[in-house]
């Protein structure tokens, strides 16, 4: 299996900076969290997420993916979800349960929790990647 990395990173803040017309703003997606995209291909995905913030917010990465087929070919996987400043989860997946599939793209997305107990999912790709 052939492998292409591609680094990147990208932060809560920067996701709700992206929404145009949702009325999103920093104070309702708090900088709380960073992905870091270590190995992504069309088989394979390595994604860590990293919670920036110790006052009760709590990260989560998703990863998904979608077939040459999207009547059939759809997936999501989620990491554990994190919460405490400067704690990581790392979500190693493969398109598919069960049965894999090529993937034609693939998106990442941060979703954020508040103290409270409220998730925040952002209505931007934190990063996306087409083949």
């Amino acid at each position: 299996m052939k492998r292409f990395a591609r680094a990147g990173m990208i932060t809560v803040a920067a996701i709700a900076a992206m929404v145009v017309g949702t009325g999103a703003t920093s104070a309702a997606s708090p900088d709380a969290g960073t992905i870091s995209v270590k190995d992504v291909n069309q088989w394979y995905a390595d994604v860590t997420v990293k919670n920036t913030r110790g006052d009760g917010w709590c990260v989560q990465a998703e990863v998904y993916w979608f077939g040459y087929d999207v009547e059939r070919e759809y997936d999501f996987d989620s990491s554990k979800v994190v919460c405490g400043k400067g704690k990581t989860a790392r979500l190693q997946t493969n398109p598919g349960d069960g049965i894999t599939f090529k993937a034609k793209k693939l998106w990442i997305v941060i979703n954020t929790r508040n103290p409270s107990g409220s998730w925040i999912t952002p209505t931007k790709r934190s990063y996306s990647r087409s083949w």
